[in-house]
């Protein structure tokens, strides 16, 4: 099944504000609420596109997956192991995903989200070695690198990514 024009510029759309947010992420450690709302509001509208030229979306799908990963993120965001940002955006890519395809959503975030920390974790390593005055003082090496932030933006950007591909039947 195709894609209509609408839709394909609502996947487009998403795609380029799944990189801001990425790299939104990186810069700053922060995801903005508007990127969060717009990929929500295009999902919206790849939807109401899909409906009205004769392609139902299973638009209920979306919104089932959009809500159980939001409760499942505002756990972890109580529990202080993901930031509020990373719920919203991770939430509003769910939509994307719909419950068919939230398995392989989650999987590559994880997968994503693993690899990234383990470059994070390495050059933080590598950096402590060749400068070890620049570790915060009293603290062991492995609990120095373990307490530095990771932008989880860029790991949910690119389970979205994989999601719209598979919409835009590109995956």
């Amino acid at each position: 099944m195709t894609a209509t024009f609408a839709q394909q510029i609502a996947l487009l759309g998403c795609a380029g504000l799944l990189v801001w947010a990425a790299v939104g992420d990186i810069i700053h450690f922060r995801i903005a609420n508007r990127l969060s709302l717009a990929v929500a509001a295009l999902f919206g509208a790849y939807a109401t596109a899909g409906w009205l030229g004769g392609m139902p979306v299973a638009a209920l799908s979306g919104l089932a997956a959009g809500l159980g990963v939001f409760i499942a993120g505002f756990l972890l965001y109580s529990r202080g192991l993901l930031g509020g940002g990373d719920v919203k955006l991770f939430s509003a890519v769910a939509l994307w995903s719909g419950l068919d395809g939230l398995p392989q959503l989650v999987f590559i975030v994880a997968l994503a989200g693993g690899v990234m920390a383990l470059g994070m974790v390495g050059a933080k390593t590598f950096s402590y070695v060749r400068q070890p005055a620049s570790r915060p003082a009293g603290l062991p090496m492995w609990r120095a690198v373990l307490r530095q932030p990771a932008p989880y933006g860029v790991a949910i950007a690119a389970g979205g990514l994989v999601s719209i591909a598979r919409l835009g039947g590109l995956a």
